[in-house]
């Protein structure tokens, strides 16, 4: 299983993601690991691949989702690891589990965009659950390319891609 790495411009002036990266060959120690970026790390180890992808929304689930479209162009396995900078992998093969139903509620440009994917997952039939955990996560690379190339995540609010991605990977009978 490989992993793919997204990172901001802002995550590109720090070092954190080598912490990441050393944490994923702890548990994944023949894992390719591809960090994609606008610009390619100047800390990048020589064991990780880089992957060019542009940074254009405000969005940041949006840059990521076009993040791991790139590493899926480039020759990502089919089962992956997603993992941010600060993330921390605690096994092999996280789980995803979700922290119950999405609270739509007032607040900034993350919350705004948790309730859009709460009100679009329930609009297209398939349960609200939050799985916007900020954890390590195993993705199905065909699933990820389905489910997104058909989700309006683009854009100012776009959708939050681990509700998004889970709700329908693992609850897909929902839209029946």
């Amino acid at each position: 299983m490989d992993a793919v790495m997204p990172l901001s411009p802002e995550s590109l002036q720090n070092r954190q993601a080598l912490t990441a990266i050393a944490n994923i060959r702890q548990f994944l120690p023949d894992a390719r690991i591809f960090v994609a970026s606008k610009v390619r790390p100047n800390w990048l180890p020589a064991t990780c691949a880089w992957v060019e992808s542009p940074d254009r929304y405000a969005n940041s689930d949006a840059n990521q989702i076009d993040a791991i479209f790139a590493a899926i162009r480039a020759g990502l396995t089919r089962r992956f690891l997603r993992c941010s900078d600060d993330e921390t992998l605690i096994d092999a093969d996280p789980q995803p589990l979700d922290a119950g139903p999405i609270l739509t509620r007032p607040g900034g440009r993350w919350q705004r965009r948790l309730n859009r994917t709460a009100t679009w997952l329930a609009r297209q039939g398939f349960a609200i659950l939050n799985y916007d955990t900020h954890t390590p996560k195993v993705y199905d690379a065909a699933a990820f390319v389905e489910i997104f190339s058909g989700a309006p995540y683009q854009g100012h609010a776009g959708l939050t891609i681990e509700s998004t991605y889970f709700n329908q990977a693992l609850h897909a009978t929902a839209h029946c």
